[in-house]
């Protein structure tokens, strides 16, 4: 589980590789229409634009495609210096085929009150709304009018009634045209795969869901669009190369499926309802070509507590497990702020006072808002609630990403940027915010620890306006003690994996995806939030009004989802060891340290040859039980891997020469220890060592996961168990 976070193996974000646009390259995306619109189908066509003569008209056309959807036409012109052109149906005050004297034609005519224009010069930028009337036309090259036109009407229509009753239309029309269309199977692969399954589904990206068919195979799982705005044809994954298949909440539904490459590549499904996702995960895990194995949470929380996964692999295996991924925006994985200096020359990772307090929310870091907060709860009527907002959501997400990311941004408000007053300016001024402001207390994402950091730069060059003091909005303003957006990003990443985060970080834990985060628990933490925005607080199931049920996705989609609770019980405490290569003896349940003093744990030996002197480490004091939700998924099924190295032997070492004696009562003086090689005691790496309290045995923890009771006198195996088992195993609990 350590390499579970390894970037080649996450699925591509936001800020990933982005596809550089050329002539060749259509503009189009489904960031263009609104939440929720649907594109049926794109037309070969010339655009005749509002003149006023018709010769003028002529002169002045362009070549392109006429995209249908259901709330809108729109023009995408083969000239990119050409803006997009959307016109709302909802506008439209006239939709007719044009007449002529000679006879029938392949044209029609839309006259609306306004429309709007969009990437104009193939730039990103916020789109241009022309409130006037405009008449424009359309001819079509390679079909007639008549089979276009009649829908295009119907969907007119459609647009000026009720938001219910324009669904229910929209929603047969649908339907109604994906009834007739069956999987490919010419697009197969291999012509001998043999089918398992065939699906509706959608496939979900950051804020768009774009419906197709979905095939399972003997070697792959494909999906085909019902549209054509994917770049092929079919998306596929081999059965053989998945590492992670995983369910998945969308919009509070348990009706999601994740499955992810080693390679990065990725696919999140969305089924019409649990049983048919459920049927799908089912069939794919049936599969002989899958070779998963299934870990437990417990097993990974071991690993985190003895060192072998970093603070940024758990956090995102948490992530991971409770739902969020980087393919929904509205829940994107969430990290902590952990440091709270932006203002020092240098950053002194030694310093507590560098660091925020993990022990509670963003929203209880400053009292006197907090006290705010407190007053308002307890005038509330009905549901209460501390904060209104929440600490990830899509608006968030999208003021961190804004360069990065720029068209998610437009998508999700509607074709503008923010203010330049509120956007994403200055890392201390953020910061600032999240501190005093009432409705700011959001954490931050992932790329704040990956270098290098390209997000906080304005590498498009996007006019992100004039701030109020005459600034323009650029690259992020950096703390004094960073140099680059790399050197930040690089001495965040150090912070969140500094000790003094190490030993406090099971608090945010608590507070993000532990027993803290609902209930009582959460009030007495001051971590109550919007009782919409934690799973089951409401059945979406049961709705029956379409407005109503529309009403709770807004919601939703703009004040973001608690993440699923992992963690029922208070989490244990990372326990953070002395780094250098040296052997410390110290105890598991009746096992000493070489001063005598008895202490919970294990210290880390080096896989090399040590002479250093030992060292006694002492320990907080244990950390209670992991008690897991017993809701919580499982570890995403993870391909098994031959282990890569080996190691045959490890090392006792003699004690320095000017060691003290044991304090009284210990039961063997360390100037007694002497090197010994042992071969053979486990699979792989020995990574801790220590002596029983008689020191007639040892005990060893390897990275294969066992923990091992040799006698020392014959090295005579007597016991021998999994580490993911200790939390019931006697009363031993081994950290590192």
């Amino acid at each position: 589980m350590a390499g579970w976070c390894r970037q080649e193996e996450l699925p591509c974000t936001l800020v990933g590789p982005r596809r550089h646009r050329s002539v060749s390259v259509e503009r189009f995306s489904l960031l263009l229409l609104e939440f929720g619109e649907i594109y049926f189908e794109d037309y070969s066509c010339i655009y005749y634009p509002n003149a006023s003569t018709e010769s003028e008209s002529i002169d002045r056309k362009e070549r392109g495609r006429l995209k249908v959807c259901s709330r809108s036409l729109i023009f995408d012109a083969l000239d990119h210096a050409y803006p997009i052109l959307k016109i709302a149906l909802r506008d439209c005050k006239k939709i007719e085929r044009r007449q002529q004297q000679s006879g029938t034609s392949s044209s029609f005519v839309v006259v609306c009150s306004q429309y709007t224009e969009m990437l104009e010069g193939n730039i990103v930028s916020p789109h241009k709304f022309v409130r006037t009337e405009m008449r424009c036309q359309f001819s079509l090259s390679y079909i007639s009018v008549d089979e276009v036109l009649p829908q295009i009407q119907t969907l007119q229509r459609a647009s000026r009634l009720l938001k219910a009753e324009h669904q229910k239309l929209v929603n047969s029309i649908v339907q109604e045209r994906h009834s007739k269309v069956s999987f490919n199977v010419s697009w197969l692969e291999d012509l001998y795969e043999e089918t398992v399954v065939e699906l509706l589904g959608e496939r979900v990206t950051p804020l768009v869901t774009n419906p197709g068919r979905i095939m399972l195979t003997s070697s792959r799982i494909y999906f085909q669009p019902y549209n054509n705005v994917e770049v092929e044809p079919v998306l596929k994954l081999q059965l053989s190369e998945l590492k992670y298949v995983t369910k998945r909440r969308y919009l509070l539904r348990h009706v999601g499926l994740e499955c992810l490459c080693g390679s990065g590549e990725c696919m999140f499904l969305v089924l019409p309802s649990p049983r048919e996702r459920n049927r799908l995960h089912e069939a794919i895990m049936a599969q002989p070509q899958v070779s998963l194995s299934q870990d437990s949470l417990e097993e990974a929380t071991l690993n985190w507590l003895r060192g072998d996964m970093s603070n940024y692999q758990y956090l995102m295996l948490l992530n991971f497990l409770s739902d969020r991924s980087f393919n929904d925006i509205m829940q994107y994985p969430v990290m902590p702020w952990v440091v709270a200096d932006y203002t020092s020359s240098s950053l002194d990772l030694k310093h507590p006072a560098t660091f925020r307090d993990l022990s509670k929310p963003i929203g209880a870091l400053n009292d006197e808002r907090l006290a705010f907060f407190k007053e308002r709860y307890e005038q509330m009527r009905g549901t209460k609630f501390l904060y209104g907002t929440h600490y990830s959501a899509p608006g968030y997400v999208l003021y961190y990403l804004v360069r990065a990311a720029p068209e998610y941004l437009l998508c999700l408000q509607n074709g503008k940027f923010d203010q330049p007053n509120r956007l994403f300016h200055k890392i201390s001024r953020t910061w600032e915010n999240v501190n005093t402001d009432h409705a700011d207390v959001k954490e931050l994402i992932p790329e704040f620890y990956q270098p290098p950091g390209d997000f906080l730069l304005n590498l498009q060059n996007l006019d992100l306006g004039v701030r109020s003091d005459g600034v323009r909005v650029n690259d992020v303003i950096l703390p004094p003690w960073a140099k680059s957006a790399e050197d930040f990003t690089t001495k965040l990443q150090a912070a969140l994996e500094c000790d003094y985060v190490s030993s406090h970080l099971h608090h945010w834990i608590d507070l993000v995806f532990g027993y803290k985060q609902r209930g009582e628990e959460a009030l007495k933490a001051d971590n109550l939030f919007h009782y919409l925005t934690y799973e089951g607080s409401f059945n979406p199931e049961f709705i029956r009004d379409p407005e109503e049920l529309a009403a709770i996705e807004l919601q939703i989609k703009e004040f973001g989802q608690t993440p699923k609770q992992l963690f029922t019980q208070p989490h244990p405490r990372k326990i953070v060891v002395n780094k250098s290569p040296a052997v410390a003896l110290v105890s598991v349940d009746g096992v000493v340290c070489s001063n005598g003093d008895t202490t919970q744990g294990l210290a880390t030996t080096s896989s090399s040859t040590v002479s250093q002197p030992l060292t006694p480490h002492s320990h907080p004091p244990p950390s209670p039980p992991l008690h897991i939700n017993s809701n919580a998924p499982p570890l995403p099924a993870a391909a098994q891997t031959p282990p890569t190295n080996r190691y045959d032997e490890w090392i006792h070492i003699d004690a320095p020469p000017d060691s003290r004696s044991p304090a009284k009562g210990s039961c063997r003086d360390t100037k007694c220890l002497t090197l010994k090689h042992i071969d053979k005691v486990h699979k792989e790496a020995v990574s801790a060592v220590g002596v029983s309290h008689d020191s007639k045995s040892y005990f060893s923890v390897s990275n294969d996961k066992t923990i091992k009771v040799h006698t020392l006198e014959d090295n005579q195996l007597l016991r021998s168990s999994n580490i993911s088992n200790l939390v019931s195993f006697s009363k031993m609990t081994v950290y590192q």
